[in-house]
């Protein structure tokens, strides 16, 4: 496939960035930063353009914060004039990268997402009696910079915007938790080499880079590998076969694979099982006929649920906000056999009258 060429002047002009401000602020005009930055934003667009213009723009420090749910993870947030810039990035990126994606990724792309990523993980668990799933390690954290600039390169051929990229993707090492010791891997010289790593979870940038970073991996599988039966939702991908001896092989080779790209996964969770068994897979467990949530799922989802209702009933927390969250959690819950589940959680929600739930 043909790299692209990027009118970066174009890029960098009031109107675009102004499409990306708006983009940046849609749904959050009530947090103090934006409501700074809104009140001279003309003045504000123009120097921003000014500076990417001129190859002086430098991204600002991050303000980083802990969720523990579905996992611990450190989320870094790039303040708000930075995430301007992001989308306009991401303008260019998304249809870029889309591209060259497989059909079977699912994570972060437009008519996508989790529950079709959970059909066709279903449908192969139909289809196949074995799989082996890859989870990797630390993923965000362990995201090479060179490797990935190297492969945007052959993507992309402006240079004025593969510096700003750069520039973005260097402003995130060591944004979040580090990775202590520095992983070794074959043909690293002894200390194993201080090498720029890491994407920030909170930048919209990082989700179209990491998905676009494991893409090669999507190719090895189908094309070198040659399954066919495969699906990933960004860090998390599942293979399958008719036999054991396939997939073990599939297995070493990828590992392989992903060692090149300075990439662990969690051997102790990669096993070969049968189907019948079931998969787990973004929060649930999917079997050949049937598909349930993930025991810990449903208690996370049922003590999210019972603090909403403590908040309510002391008024912290508006009945719309609270139609909001339980719609939320029914929305996913759903997709899964879940009917006795749901009752069994929601049995003791407090009703929430109709014209206040629909103007939620």
């Amino acid at each position: 496939m043909r790299t692209i060429r990027v009118d970066f002047e174009g890029l960098a002009t009031f109107a675009n960035l102004h499409r990306a401000y708006l983009d940046a602020r849609r749904g959050k005009m009530s947090r103090p930063e934006i409501l700074e930055f809104t009140y001279d934003v003309e003045e504000n667009l123009f120097a921003l353009a000014d500076e990417l213009l001129a190859g002086t723009y430098r991204p600002g420090p991050y303000r980083s914060f802990v969720v523990r749910a579905p996992k611990r993870r450190i989320v870094s947030a790039a303040p708000f004039r930075d995430r301007v810039v992001h989308h306009v990035i991401a303008s260019v990126l998304e249809p870029a990268l889309e591209a060259r994606l497989i059909d079977d990724t699912y994570a972060n792309r437009v008519s996508k997402g989790t529950h079709r990523a959970v059909n066709r993980c279903q449908a192969f668990a139909r289809a196949y009696a074995f799989f082996v799933k890859f989870d990797l390690v630390k993923y965000f954290p362990s995201i090479d910079h060179g490797i990935l600039l190297g492969d945007l390169g052959r993507v992309i051929r402006t240079g004025r915007f593969l510096d700003l990229v750069a520039l973005v993707v260097a402003s995130g090492e060591g944004a979040g938790f580090r990775i202590d010791p520095p992983w070794v891997f074959p043909g690293d010289v002894p200390a194993g080499g201080p090498r720029p790593k890491g994407l920030p979870v909170g930048n919209l940038t990082s989700q179209w880079l990491a998905n676009f970073f494991l893409s090669p991996g999507d190719h090895f599988v189908m094309r070198a590998l040659g399954i066919r039966a495969y699906v990933r939702y960004m860090d998390d991908f599942v293979l399958f076969a008719d036999s054991r001896e396939e997939l073990l092989a599939a297995r070493e080779r990828l590992g392989e694979f992903l060692a090149a790209r300075r990439l662990r996964y969690h051997e102790a969770r990669a096993g070969i099982h049968a189907t019948q068994s079931g998969i787990p897979f973004l929060g649930m467990q999917i079997h050949p006929s049937y598909r349930v949530l993930l025991p810990a799922r449903a208690r996370r989802a049922a003590k999210r649920l019972a603090r909403q209702r403590r908040l309510l009933a002391e008024g912290r927390l508006t009945a719309a906000e609270f139609a909001r969250a339980v719609r939320s959690w029914v929305g996913h819950a759903v997709h899964a056999d879940s009917y006795s589940l749901r009752r069994r959680i929601l049995v003791c929600a407090p009703p929430v009258r109709k014209d206040t739930a629909q103007n939620a």
